[in-house]
């Protein structure tokens, strides 16, 4: 796949993900708001976040994509981790804000109205919530964009996190403790686990403390590249190269390899002296 449709992939993927996560937080409202639930508000809430996560990760994937300029020779590879890390952000936000509305639920519980066809129409969100990873994993075959990768361990964490509300609101029917909030903690401290474990990787990468050279060393042993030398940079996740072969170009094979990997390779006759590897 060409360059122009990848970025057309990651983007698209943005736009409709948006779309559909509109639609579901304002059925999660409603819903929430006519049965007094506030596991399916807080479900809704999650909703709302991942609508801003997608439009900074639509942002951050196109901004990624522009060429180097002048003044920023470099590209624009960093702004996909920064749009990442945004997105990372508000999903933590979501999840604190599950914890305080749900520890106020406790000590203040009105009445919950069980209504069937509410339960079953939250359920079919879930369908909706596994359609979506798998098409996030399709952009991400074209796009290897850590938004994507965002974008569907967000899906999957929503479908459990449903599935966390529909168990909290059938309970409901049973009894009159406070279910829903005491799932809507642990709902809260789920998100905000996953949350600070992925963006540990997010903040690596914008800092440039994960390693470059062996990266761009397994990557040309991999696809049996032989060089001389070779000078790499990183951006976000995105890797500059330029190297120095023992003979020969590269094959077509051996640079989508490298691209897919996020390694972006120049090759050139000798390096300047002094500067074979950083």
């Amino acid at each position: 796949m060409k360059k122009g449709n990848e970025v057309k992939a990651g983007i698209l993927s943005q736009v409709f993900g948006g779309i559909v996560n509109i639609a579901l937080c304002s059925v999660k409202f409603y819903i929430g708001t006519l049965t007094n639930c506030i596991s399916i508000l807080q479900d809704g809430f999650n909703n709302l976040g991942d609508v801003v996560g997608n439009a900074a990760g639509g942002i951050g994937i196109g901004l990624a994509a522009k060429k180097p300029t002048e003044k920023y020779p470099h590209g624009f590879g960093r702004f996909e981790d920064v749009a990442t890390f945004i997105m990372y952000i508000i999903y933590f936000l979501v999840g604190a804000l599950f914890i305080y509305k749900s520890i106020d639920r406790l000590f203040f519980h009105p009445p919950i109205f069980f209504l069937w066809w509410s339960f079953i129409v939250v359920a079919i969100t879930m369908v909706v919530k596994v359609g979506m990873f798998f098409g996030y994993w399709a952009a991400y075959k074209y796009n290897r964009s850590s938004i994507l990768k965002a974008d569907m361990i967000d899906s999957l964490q929503d479908v459990g996190i449903t599935a966390m509300t529909l168990l909290s609101y059938g309970l409901s029917m049973l009894s009159a403790a406070p279910v829903d909030a005491i799932i809507g903690i642990i709902i809260g401290v789920f998100i905000i686990i996953s949350i600070i474990r992925n963006l540990k990787g997010v903040v690596e990468s914008m800092i440039g403390s994960w390693n470059i050279d062996q990266k761009v060393e397994d990557a040309f042993d991999a696809n049996k590249i032989e060089y001389k030398a070779y000078k790499a940079y990183g951006y976000g996740r995105r890797i500059e190269c330029v190297v120095e072969l023992k003979s020969g170009e590269l094959s077509e094979e051996q640079i989508k390899a490298l691209e897919n990997e996020k390694i972006f390779v120049t090759t050139v006759t000798f390096l300047n002296k002094g500067e074979e590897q950083l």
